[in-house]
C-alpha cells in the first residue's frame, strides 16, 4: 500500500516543561497526516459539505524518541486493513534528514452515514488508497 507523507516542524507552543514535544502533540500530527492522506485519495476535507465521515474508534501512539524545537518530521499514514464500515490506518513520525521513527501509531476509523451511524465503506475505498498520492499538492504541508 502507499504511504501519504507531509512535513513538519516542531514550533516552540508545542514542546512540555522538559523541552520536547508534548505526547498530545503527536495526535495532532497524525491527524493531519490521515486528513492529507483521506485528501490525496479524493475524499475532500476542505469543501463546507463533506460527501464522507468517518470517527476515530481506537488509536494507540507508541513512542519512541523525543523531539526537540526545530526538528524537521515527516508523518507517513498508510492503509493497514479494510473491513465492512471500518478501516485501520498506520502512522509514523520520523525526524529527518535521516527518517529515523520517533513515533508509530496504528488507528481504527469508523465510516458513518450522515446520521452518525456505522456505514459501509465506498466500494473504491481500498482502490484509492492503493492508487498513490496525486501530485496535486494535497500530500504536504509544512509546519512553522
Amino acid at each position: 500500500m502507499s504511504a501519504f507523507e507531509i512535513a513538519v516542524s516542531v514550533r516552540t507552543y508545542e514542546l512540555d516543561m522538559l523541552g520536547h514535544v508534548n505526547n498530545a502533540v503527536y495526535l495532532n500530527w497524525l491527524e493531519q497526516g490521515r486528513l492529507a492522506a483521506m485528501e490525496a485519495c479524493g475524499y475532500a476535507v476542505r469543501s463546507l459539505k463533506q460527501d464522507w465521515l468517518t470517527n476515530i474508534v481506537r488509536i494507540e501512539v507508541d513512542w519512541r524518541q523525543a523531539t526537540h524545537y526545530g526538528d524537521d518530521l515527516v508523518v507517513t499514514t498508510s492503509l493497514e486493513s479494510v473491513g465492512t464500515t471500518s478501516f485501520r490506518l498506520r502512522g509514523d513520525v520520523l525526524r529527518l534528514p535521516d527518517r529515523e521513527i520517533v513515533a508509530t501509531s496504528l488507528a481504527v476509523l469508523v465510516w458513518l452515514d450522515d446520521e452518525g451511524r456505522p456505514s459501509p465503506l465506498p466500494t473504491d475505498f481500498e482502490t484509492r488508497w492503493r492508487r498513490g498520492p496525486r501530485d496535486d499538492g494535497a500530500r504536504t504541508q509544512g509546519g512553522t
